[in-house]
């Protein structure tokens, strides 16, 4: 179908003892046909990038996308947690019928640091 990757993968691992917790997860989204903003007849409307020469048809090409996360409760009040996100640095990319790269999007990895606080 254009516009959907024919494989989609989502799993996650995780470890709980005591007052710790943690988290891998990874996306994985195959290639597919594009589907794309561009001229649209209306405003929230898609445009299909299937062309009638095969060479300017668009495709995205597949990430793989890893993230984690880990928290550790300190007395009953505190808990320390760390989120990482996109560890693997994955990209968007999207090229054409001749495998020439036409867009390229780097996010990057985020992270967040922090100590949550409950009020009882």
């Amino acid at each position: 179908m254009v516009g959907q990757p024919e494989q989609i993968f989502n799993a996650s691992l995780g470890y709980d003892f005591k007052g710790f917790s943690g988290r891998v997860s990874i996306l994985h989204q195959g290639s597919y046909l594009g589907v794309g903003g561009g001229e649209a007849s209306s405003p929230g409307a898609f445009r299909v990038d299937v062309a009638s020469r095969s060479e300017l048809d668009a495709f995205t090409a597949s990430m793989t996308r890893w993230d984690f996360s880990a928290s550790q409760k300190m007395g009953n009040n505190f808990k320390l947690y760390v989120n990482l996100n996109n560890i693997s640095n994955a990209l968007e990319q999207e090229f054409n019928g001749n495998n020439l790269e036409t867009r390229r999007e780097e996010f990057g990895w985020t992270g967040e640091l922090g100590i949550q606080i409950s009020f009882e």
